[in-house]
């Protein structure tokens, strides 16, 4: 129904104004509001409907309200089962809860959905790893790099994997990848000092420390971690050696899905040991770092319109198709009316007038009513300028 986009766009909720279901990463709170708004304005179109809930998930993700983030994916999967990017967010929801079984189950269905997803294999493993189970991490972040050989990511995660199995000389292998793919990525050259101070080799530790430290002067953990290689560096060889953990994954925001036909998915974030929006996790704190990934899914195509037959005393006038074109237009209108200046409002209200869907004075001022007066004549089938 066009009303309900008329009642997102227009001035109801005071937190809502300027707010779209579309900009979630923006605004959370605003995103939240329009969707709501969206979401209890009777969409009916199952994939539009699933594309509010998903929206409103992701804002709900972006400022910690994990349940109910959760609650609204859940509806999204529901609309739409077939949707592996909302099966995907869920899963990366769950894990932050520490629910690594149901994540899992949850990244297993997306893999299946879409089995070419790298960013789907590294979820997984972020959820193998929280189990402790390095084998079974180890072998998703395997088939992720094969799928994406060139994800700095995924090698970070995989090292973290390989250190825990006590593989330093293979995480080291990998975490030298990684930094010749991101020569900034500071988590990697941490965790290459942890694995280099596994082997003894405090002096390459601390140098590697010290390349994390000048990437990021306020890494807490690469700083803590220089100060116990030097210590271990002060020993003697038959002292023991207490290494910190690789350090642990970032959970970055759930992805994002552009391009929806109504209302347009938000951004979001994909998964890195390290991430470059998250701040960083304690080094000290779990094992290696995992990344839930977060990819953009394509929309489903917009509802071909049904032909209309028309009256037997004339032809019918012409119609919008109803659903997303139908509220696309009227969006396009709404961003138009918004930046208009005066003059522009008033030959709009003098349009609505003439085909008799205003009954305000053109004064040039933008109102809800106004609003409410476009969506209705686009509806009908009105020329605006």
């Amino acid at each position: 129904m066009l009303f309900c986009a008329v009642l997102a766009l227009a001035p109801i909720p005071a937190g809502a104004q300027g707010g779209s279901c579309r900009a979630c990463d923006a605004n959370p709170d605003r995103c939240i509001d329009a969707c709501t708004v969206l979401i209890d304005g009777g969409l009916r179109d199952p994939h539009t409907l699933s594309k509010a809930f998903k929206n409103r998930g992701d804002a709900h993700a972006r400022k910690g309200a994990l349940d109910a983030a959760a609650a609204d994916y859940g509806r999204a999967i529901a609309l739409t089962p077939g949707d592996a990017a909302a099966v995907n967010n869920r899963g990366i929801i769950l894990n932050r809860q520490g629910r690594f079984d149901a994540a899992i189950g949850d990244f297993s269905r997306a893999i299946a959905l879409e089995p070419g997803r790298a960013a789907f294999r590294i979820n997984r493993a972020h959820a193998h790893y929280g189990k402790k189970d390095y084998a079974a991490a180890l072998a998703d972040l395997d088939r992720a790099i094969a799928l994406s050989p060139d994800d700095p990511r995924a090698l970070n995660n995989r090292a973290g994997a390989l250190m825990m199995l006590g593989r330093h000389d293979v995480a080291i292998r990998d975490l030298g990848r990684a930094v010749a793919l991101d020569p900034k990525y500071a988590a990697a050259y941490n965790n290459r000092g942890i694995a280099h101070a596994g082997k003894g080799d405090f002096a390459a530790a601390i140098r590697d420390y010290d390349r994390a430290l000048a990437l990021r002067p306020d890494y807490a953990k690469a700083r803590e971690n220089r100060t116990k290689a030097e210590r271990r560096q002060r020993q003697t060889p038959a002292a023991t050696l207490d290494l910190p953990p690789p350090e642990p994954a970032e959970e970055p925001a759930p992805m994002s899905l552009a391009a929806a036909p109504e209302p347009p998915a938000a951004p979001e974030p994909a998964p890195d040991l390290v991430s470059p929006s998250a701040p960083p996790a304690a080094a000290d704190a779990a094992g290696p770092a995992l990344v839930p990934v977060t990819t953009q899914t394509p929309a489903p195509p917009a509802p071909q319109a049904i032909p209309r037959t028309p009256v037997e005393t004339a032809p019918a006038p012409s119609v919008i198709p109803a659903g997303p074109s139908l509220l696309e237009r009227f969006l396009v209108l709404e961003r138009t009316l918004r930046a208009a200046d005066p003059a522009t409002i008033i030959r709009y209200q003098v349009r609505l007038r003439e085909t008799g869907h205003f009954a305000g004075a053109a004064d040039g001022r933008l109102s809800r009513a106004l609003l409410e007066s476009a969506a209705a004549c686009m509806q009908a089938g009105c020329t605006l300028p």
